[in-house]
């Protein structure tokens, strides 16, 4: 079979690593949200990105760097989880979703979709729960936490009298595979979508394993009257899983439009030369569980893809795996795709693409460019013409060492942004660190016996190798936020882990006598790849002490000017007070926090965000990096936050939810903050 292409080459391209090349002027991008893409008024916040193109921005200004220092707690309201769910499934949810504010026509509520999938809708100004939809989710072992990324979609019904039931519409993907459409007005199931409000998503091929492995966790997106939802499908443990796919259906009856198979099935599909004869067989996954965006101007819906299964060994994927590790920009009308472009290709190290795509309009060589915006666990920024995917900022494919694991062929090169890298990309002995000097030692010492040779050091099957950043990234799925003049704002993890791959054969039994499936998030010790012969170990690199062996911070913002290719500033995020070996009543700042989530960013020069395991809630001055505010939180915020203005009062809301994965107290609040009267 042909193999494909590589990712063409940019024009322009530049072999320096930490700078484009570019004339100081020449790169001058502002960037606007195009008008069909904003989330109405100035006062509304009808999407979880801010807008249909994730740009996390808000024109409010009310708050500001000026008086932020005076913001307090509005109100809190809680989903109700802690008080309908057994203690057990409580303490294994986590709540991620970002506020969404409904128009005047939809009720004006403001609405959260709990770790559970219960949908609430609020008073926007006094929390005051209006309604609430619970789907039933059953309460089963899942291997994953309960939780439900972003929000419900809002959609209304043009054609649908002012007064009639489920005019204006939410829709929901659940955990247990489901599609629901409520009236936005009530809470009511919209009857004549699917059953009586509902569509079962499960396709034949997603079910029949020992337990759930396809779920639903960021939220669907609405292009025109279509509803377009994508999967989360189990990694790590599965040689082979169900393929990922998106889906597109009716916003009325739910009758199913179209379906896209990321990996493909069609032999004539030009990625399908990058797979094996029986890629459907051999592999799966590739799925995107991240959050999609669309340009409904131009008919375009964006999807960031994950690696392809099994995670950290491609022997029986052989190939680039073309879809996989992807943006992917589909014909909104037929669900085909326009362009794509891979980011990782056969990926060995869990490099999902997992940030939703910033779409932007951009002025380029006194040009306006279509663009879209792509962030990676990598800690890379991607920027692509969204219609033709034409890289803006140049790429280059760059050597990467090669795979030394039986029957492993690790692709040669790797496609690298030539704007700065966001984290490191390699450890370096100066990098290694401990809190006392017999820390670092220990750390020194283990750090000797780690093959590391820089980004993409593929896992190696007699000793442990160097994976950073790890998969947690970089970027995840909270994304980043970009200001009309250009300003990125996002928060980056930058930690290490260690991987190794090796045949069980060559695994001493007792290595791997009781390995749980449990143990492939984190808990360390050899974990067989089901339907293998392979077996895989990966642990964070921690001292004895539990402290990343990495110098900090190991959580941050970072502000990069997007015009210039340059970082303005980096600031660390968190304190590491309650991760201490014996947690202390005080801050301990510089460090940096690991966390998940994203921010806003406002017109009144704040960046507020949540997003550490410290349970604090944070804005940033935009300008200088410095924290002018911070707010004590019940659990940790990792999610996302909106803005909106009531009444004419500027509101900040989060929800507070903890983390369980993360060995951190799981939570069900929904907290706002405003001004004093």
């Amino acid at each position: 079979m042909p193999a494909m292409p590589a990712n063409p080459p940019a024009q322009h391209c530049t072999r320096r690593r930490h700078a484009p090349r570019l004339a100081a002027t020449a790169l001058r991008i502002v960037l606007l949200a195009s008008a069909t893409l904003l989330a109405g008024t100035a006062q509304a916040w009808l999407y979880s990105g801010g807008d249909a193109g994730g740009t996390r921005y808000s024109n409010l200004q009310q708050i500001n760097r000026d008086n932020v220092g005076r913001m307090e707690l509005a109100w809190t309201a809680r989903s109700g989880e802690h008080q309908l769910l057994p203690a057990a499934a409580y303490a294994d949810s986590n709540m991620q979703s970002t506020p969404i504010l409904l128009p005047a026509a939809a009720g004006q509520h403001l609405v959260v979709c709990s770790a559970n999938n219960y949908l609430v809708a609020l008073d926007p100004e006094t929390g005051e729960q209006r309604w609430r939809y619970d789907p039933r989710v059953p309460l089963v072992k899942r291997g994953i936490t309960y939780k439900c990324r972003g929000n419900a979609a809002y959609w209304e019904d043009t054609n649908a009298t002012a007064d009639a039931a489920c005019k204006h519409r939410l829709f929901m993907g659940t955990l247990d595979r489901r599609l629901v459409a409520v009236d936005a007005r009530n809470g009511q199931p919209c009857a004549g979508f699917g059953n009586n409000g509902q569509l079962n998503l499960l396709r034949d091929d997603e079910v029949g394993y020992s337990e759930p492995m396809v779920f639903s966790t960021s939220q669907p997106v609405m292009i025109g009257d279509r509803i377009v939802i994508g999967s989360s499908v189990r990694d790590l443990v599965y040689q082979h899983t169900p393929a990922g796919t998106i889906n597109a259906y009716d916003a009325r009856s739910g009758a199913q439009d179209w379906t896209f198979h990321i990996v493909p099935r069609d032999p004539a599909d030009p990625a399908a030369a990058s797979w094996p004869e029986n890629a459907g067989s051999a592999s799966g996954a590739a799925n995107a569980w991240a959050p999609l965006s669309v340009d409904a101007h131009n008919g375009l819906v964006f999807v960031p893809t994950s690696s392809p299964s099994p995670d950290f060994y491609g022997g029986y994927r052989k190939g680039d795996n073309r879809y996989a590790n992807s943006l992917v920009a589909l014909d909104a009308q037929t669900g085909k795709p326009v362009w794509h472009y891979q980011f990782v290709h056969h990926d060995l190290w869990d490099y999902d693409t997992p940030a939703q795509p910033v779409v932007i309009d951009l002025d380029w060589h006194n040009k306006r460019i279509p663009a879209v915006i792509q962030l990676t666990k990598q800690g890379m920024v991607f920027a692509f013409n969204r219609l033709t995917g034409e890289p803006i900022i140049p790429v280059e494919e760059r050597p990467v060492p090669a795979s030394t694991v039986p029957g492993e062929a690790a692709a040669p090169t790797q496609p690298f942004s030539t704007l700065p890298p966001l984290v490191r990309h390699r450890v370096g002995v100066d990098d290694v660190w401990g809190f006392t000097p017999l820390d670092k030692w220990l750390c020194q010492k283990s750090f000797a016996d780690i093959v590391n040779e820089g980004i993409y050091t593929p896992p190696a099957p007699d000793r442990p190798t160097m994976h950073f950043p790890s998969e947690a990234g970089g970027a995840n799925w909270g994304g980043g936020a970009v200001s009309p003049d250009g300003l990125l704002l996002v928060n980056m993890m930058d930690v290490a882990q260690t991987l190794q791959v090796t045949p069980i054969a060559d695994v001493p039994r007792d290595a791997l006598d009781g390995a749980t499936v449990e143990q492939a998030y984190g808990a360390g010790g050899f974990t067989p790849i089901r339907g293998s012969d392979f077996a895989f170990e990966k642990r964070a690199w921690m001292s004895p002490l539990g402290v990343p062996c990495v110098a900090p911070p190991w959580n941050k913002v970072v502000a990069m000017d997007l015009a210039e290719g340059k970082v303005k500033w980096e600031a660390p995020l968190g304190s590491i007070h309650d991760l201490a070996p014996f947690p202390v009543p005080f801050r301990i700042n510089g460090f940096g926090a690991p966390g998940l989530g994203s921010g806003v960013l406002t017109a009144g020069g704040l960046f507020v965000i949540g997003a550490t395991s410290d349970s604090t809630l944070r804005a940033f001055d935009v300008a200088t990096g410095e924290v002018l505010w911070e707010h004590d939180l019940p659990v940790d915020a990792m999610s996302g936050v909106a803005t909106y203005q009531f009444n004419g009062r500027q509101y900040f809301v989060t929800t507070a939810g903890g983390h369980s994965q993360l060995a951190r107290q799981s939570g069900d609040y929904i907290i706002a903050f405003r001004l004093p009267d």
